[in-house]
């Protein structure tokens, strides 16, 4: 199922910008930073904190003799995991570790301490208008079964809902994520402007997860590091969208291998779905998007549907109980749609070292400006006009010198 997997690698770099505009040293940006508040907060509770970031019985009783107090033993386990883990140590898996254990309490105090992760969610709220919150309210209420939550009215009260429900308060989002695609709201466009970098190398390839971004679009936007979305007039009308709801794309790659027999793929079905039909669409490669509905199996599950396919492209199936003229609306939208945009390439060295932020960054014609982030300068770029939907490497032009980034 290609579920916009890069949304967690994008949400770091949010984090890692909220540390920049904040003033924190390059020393102070790993996981570590956590410790002291951890360690103070945790007590008796690293034991069951320990179990949870997979540390063997023996491995607990070995730093438990070590030290006479729970708050060292906590910081060693801590450093321990740090070490063993690597650059897999986040604090998104350090967050789901401490829920897991039941320690509510420390992850109350992170978010308060540090408040990297309230900062995202404040300026999502401030990018969700009055639909957007009762489309996203409706999802979630349904997901849940909770109804309490329907008097919501504004954005700030239903991110502070949420996270009391404990759906993102964990900081990787990925339930709210969902019930986004769910609502058709797309993530991507809402939290636009924070940079993804991209290393040297680094193959963008252009992805059609993001359909509700496609269809919302209401002019042409500016986009980084792999959200290339921009419909210009031919955007789907806000009352049409109203009435739909999204499950997540499918697509799977074989590598050249055949299938003699269709193969069953599944995705989620969205809640709140059950009195809608579903409607699968069909990307083929130089012909578009076509409705697949009545000629390709599928079943229906309260949960999911699963779809029957020989071949692959992309597949896209959402909901309504306006299927006719939902129908012809999705198809003649997302039908030849272009790319027509500008990729730039921008670089800031890291002072007293040899290394570099490179960011790429793609704008749609209707941008008219080259400005970036503070210290960046503008060290290439080139002018694209590829198919959306065709999966193009982009040749990025690099103060001169071509390279594929």
């Amino acid at each position: 199922m290609a579920y916009n997997e890069s949304f967690g690698e994008e949400l770091k770099e949010n984090v890692k910008l909220a540390h920049r505009e904040h003033g924190h040293e390059e020393k102070d940006k790993g996981v570590n930073r956590y410790f002291n508040c951890i360690k103070d907060e945790t007590r008796k509770g690293w034991r069951d904190l320990a179990r949870h970031l997979e540390f063997t019985r023996t491995d607990i009783n070995t730093i438990g003799a070590k030290h006479p107090s729970d708050a060292s033993c906590c910081l060693d386990m801590l450093e321990v995991w740090q070490k063993r883990r690597g650059s897999a140590a986040t604090i998104d898996v350090l967050i789901d570790a401490l829920y897991e254990a039941e320690l509510h309490t420390v992850v109350d105090s992170l978010r308060i301490k540090y408040p990297d992760f309230q900062q995202i969610l404040n300026t999502i709220a401030s990018r969700l208008d009055e639909s957007d919150v009762q489309l996203l309210l409706r999802v979630w209420s349904a997901r849940t079964g909770n109804r309490e939550h329907l008097e919501i009215n504004t954005a700030d009260e239903l991110m502070e809902a949420m996270v009391k429900s404990g759906c993102i308060a964990k900081g990787d989002l990925g339930k709210l994520e969902k019930d986004m695609i769910a609502a058709g709201i797309s993530f991507p466009t809402v939290v636009q402007g924070i940079p993804g970098a991209l290393q040297r190398d680094t193959t963008i390839t252009v992805s059609i997860v993001d359909i509700p971004g496609i269809l919302r679009g209401e002019e042409g936007v500016s986009w980084t590091s792999g959200y290339p979305w921009s419909l210009g007039d031919d955007a789907c009308p806000r009352e049409l969208l109203d009435k739909m709801l999204f499950s997540p794309a499918v697509e799977v790659n074989l590598h050249g291998a055949k299938l003699s027999q269709p193969v069953e793929l599944e995705t989620l079905r969205p809640p709140g779905s059950g009195d809608m039909e579903c409607l699968l669409l069909k990307h083929y490669r130089g012909k578009g998007w076509e409705d697949i509905t009545d000629t390709t199996k599928h079943q229906i599950y309260p949960d999911k549907v699963s779809i029957f396919l020989r071949t692959f492209c992309p597949v896209y199936p959402s909901w309504t109980d306006e299927t006719g003229r939902v129908r012809d609306t999705m198809v003649d939208a997302l039908s030849e749609k272009t790319l027509d945009c500008t990729f730039s390439a921008y670089i800031m060295p890291v002072p007293d070292t040899n290394l570099a932020h490179f960011h790429v960054v793609c704008r749609d014609r209707d941008v008219k400006t080259d400005e970036y982030h503070e210290g960046f300068r503008l060290c290439g770029s080139n002018k694209a006009m590829c198919c959306l939907f065709d999966y193009d490497e982009i040749d990025v032009t690099e103060g001169g010198i071509s390279s594929r980034e």
